[in-house]
Parts: structure tokens; sequence; C-alpha cells
């Protein structure tokens, strides 16, 4: 109930349509084949008709490119406030689909998608969690006895120089 009233019926609409096999065409029975130049009078015979598509062919109709628009994605990505790519990541399976090379997805997939790390059972996220303050407590521990062995030795060398200079006068 939110916005504008809805006018007439709803119904889903396509916007795309994706054909695949074998088309005829339009001149699959054979056309006049004559054509008449007018510069000269004389009559000029056409046989390079095609009457029939390849034996795979495919062809993709969408029905407005607003939605891969330089406009319309800028706004998009900034309203989510990341880069809207689905459009273009649409556009180029089409391409990849229609000309009918697997291995280009297959490139083009590894360097968009993150193999994520299977998520952790709760109680191997509290072990690790346990180690990983287990090592600071460790590391801290040796930076604090490393510095007092350092500054312990430091300071026995500091006296002695004192006593050795003081004893000199």
């Amino acid at each position: 109930n939110i916005g504008f009233p809805a006018l007439g019926e709803r119904s889903p609409i396509d916007v795309g349509v994706i054909l695949d096999g074998g088309f005829r065409s339009f001149f699959n029975e054979a056309p006049d084949s004559l054509d008449s130049n007018k510069k000269d009078g004389s009559i000029v015979v056409k046989t390079n008709v095609i009457l029939n598509s390849t034996s795979s062919p495919r062809l993709i109709l969408i029905s407005s490119n607003n939605f891969v628009s330089d406009p319309v994605i800028n706004l998009v990505s900034s309203s989510i406030g990341s880069r809207y790519i689905q459009p273009i990541n649409l556009v180029e399976n089409l391409i990849d689909w229609s000309l009918e090379d697997v291995d280009l997805l297959k490139i083009r997939g590894r360097s968009q998608f993150v193999n994520t790390l299977p998520p952790l059972a709760e109680q191997v996220m509290v072990n690790i969690e346990f180690a990983i303050y287990g090592f600071a407590f460790i590391f801290v521990i040796f930076i604090w006895s490393f510095s007092k062995f350092y500054l312990k030795k430091s300071n026995s060398k500091n006296i002695t120089d004192i006593d050795i200079n003081e004893a000199g006068r």
C-alpha cells in the first residue's frame, strides 16, 4: 500500500527472450533473384541469399538497454554505496552463452568469486580464540622478561662504570 496505485491488471511481462535452435530465413523460399541496375539498364542475378541459419544459432533480445546505461548504474551504485555491476555481468554472460564459449565463463568466474572458508563449529571458534589469547599472554611475558633482563644488565653496567670512575678520582 506504499507508492502509486497500480493501474490495470497486474501480470508478468517478458523483458527478454532467448531463442536457441535453427531459424528459417524470411527468404526461405527462393525470392526473385533478379535485380535491375538503373544506371546502365542491366540485370544482375543475386545468389548469396541465406535460406537457413547455422546448426546452432542463438538469438538474444532484451526489451531495453537502459539497465546497462551509465546513468542507471551510477545511480544504483551511489544508492547502495558500492559498485553495482550485475547488469554488466548479465551482458557478459549473454555474450559468452551466445558464442557458446564455456571457457570464457570459467576464466572470468575465478576472478569474481572468492572461495570462502567453511563455517567453523562454535567449540572450534572458542578454542581458536583461547589459543590467540594464550599466545598473546606468552608474548607479553616474553617481552616483559626480556626487558627486565636487558634493563638489569644495563643498570649493572652503569653502576660498574660509576664505581670505577669514582674509585679513580
